[in-house]
């Protein structure tokens, strides 16, 4: 941004995908908690402070799914369309908002109940050795001495086999990622503009097709519990759910269960090798700082920025007016750099105690895969510090993928030259 921009501007700026606004979003996200603990900048209410933040989040009165076609942003980006695009657009959102990310009340709780099979605490443990040795395989496949781009060798991979393996839909992975991916450039666009809904939208219902098949085949009975739930779920009338709101529901595992932590991963890598180099050796040199490291990462640079919702119901929201149809953006971003909760928050410090940040949201929506996402990313972080621990950058020229929900660079070089370890 140039000198003398205004905060509206910058907001602007961010909601575009402007690429210098998402590589370093946390100047404005200071601003706006400045300004309160909700700003409104348009048909948009963004949340920035910590504690409005985690009582948005747990509000009783419970937001509604951004994809709604009740909210602003579906009737403004339909305004004027032709007929195609409000077409894809009303089949994008309307499947999408069957998911259970976007669901409240019973209803929500009934689906939470089926996705959380696959993510029990014992589930989750019990998937820690094959974690490991996926992260081996992978990393058994790069050379630290000629370099390495983290995101296709290690980040993208690694979630990505987890979660197919999980719902048993591993037999085309590269649809899997297409999806991710498509989606993740859809929900980060300016949707009256973009011409990504066309991939989005064929990724989307591709996928759909897929979970659906799989569902309708006993065969994954014997080898997906998530995927054998869903299918009793069906037949049951405790839950009487089509297979249309299970495969919604399963989209959002992969989606949420693998692009964010690809992500996660690589920003987080991208800050100890960087900026904070200090401390990637204090924990080389100490892998008892591993959990509270992953922890701080979260908080310090999490790439879910920020969850976007529409208000549902007309009143008042951290000061400020909504109309039902309001977007409502919380910036988990934001408020975990919150002056007023963690003390210098700007400073990356592993040895920090930051397990109440806002890495994963709160309430009755809290992230069903972070526990998955913990195991995965410690596990990661583990065997590079032990594997390569004079691991540095290699390729200072980074570039940041145009969407401001999720923050994650295009790719990120890395090397460890064999003199570096003699």
């Amino acid at each position: 941004m140039t000198p003398g921009t205004s905060t509206s501007e910058r907001i602007d700026a961010l909601l575009r995908g402007d690429p210098d606004a998402v590589a370093d979003p946390y100047p404005l996200y200071r601003d706006l908690r400045d300004l309160g603990p909700a700003v409104r900048h348009k048909d948009v209410v963004l949340v920035s402070r910590f504690d409005s933040a985690k009582r948005v989040l747990t509000l009783p009165t419970t937001l509604q799914g951004f994809t709604s076609l009740d909210g602003k942003r579906f009737i403004e980006a339909t305004s004027g369309a032709d007929e195609e695009r409000v077409r894809l657009l009303t089949e994008f959102c309307s499947f999408y908002d069957l998911r259970v990310g976007a669901t409240n009340g019973q209803r929500h709780r009934d689906l939470r109940r089926i996705a959380v099979t696959a993510l029990t605490p014992k589930a989750v443990s019990d998937l820690t050795e094959r974690v490991r040795v996926i992260v081996a395989e992978l990393l058994d496949e790069v050379d630290g001495d000629a370099g390495f781009d983290v995101i296709p060798s290690l980040a993208y991979q690694l979630p990505l086999i987890v979660i197919c393996e999980l719902l048993n839909i591993e037999a085309d992975k590269s649809l899997i990622r297409q999806c991710a991916e498509d989606i993740a450039a859809f929900f980060g666009s300016d949707w009256r503009t973009t011409e990504s809904l066309y991939d989005a939208h064929r990724s989307l219902f591709a996928l759909r097709a897929y979970i659906v098949r799989s569902l309708e085949s006993a065969d994954q009975e014997r080898n997906s519990p998530l995927m054998a739930r869903m299918r009793a779920a069906h037949e049951s009338s405790e839950f009487p759910f089509t297979y249309e709101d299970l495969a919604a529901t399963a989209t959002q595992f992969v989606f949420a269960g693998h692009e964010t932590t690809t992500n996660q991963l690589a920003n987080g890598l991208l800050e100890l090798l960087g900026d904070w180099r200090s401390e990637w050796d204090a924990l080389v040199a100490d892998d008892s700082l591993l959990p509270q490291c992953i922890e701080e990462l979260l908080r310090f640079t999490p790439s879910v920025q920020m969850l976007q919702k529409r208000a549902g119901f007309d009143g008042e929201l951290e000061g400020v007016r909504v109309e039902h149809t309001d977007t409502v953006m919380i910036i988990y971003a934001s408020a975990n750099r919150d002056e007023r909760v963690f003390d210098d928050p700007d400073r990356l410090d592993i040895t920090r105690k930051a397990s109440n940040h806002l890495g994963f949201g709160a309430g009755a929506h809290y992230c069903l895969g972070a526990s998955l996402t913990r195991l995965e990313l410690q596990t990661a972080f583990q065997a590079l510090r032990t594997r390569f621990p004079k691991l540095e950058l290699a390729d200072q020229d980074l570039r940041w993928r145009p969407n401001y929900m999720l923050r994650g660079l295009e790719g990120l070089w890395v090397r460890q030259p064999t003199e570096a370890v003699a």
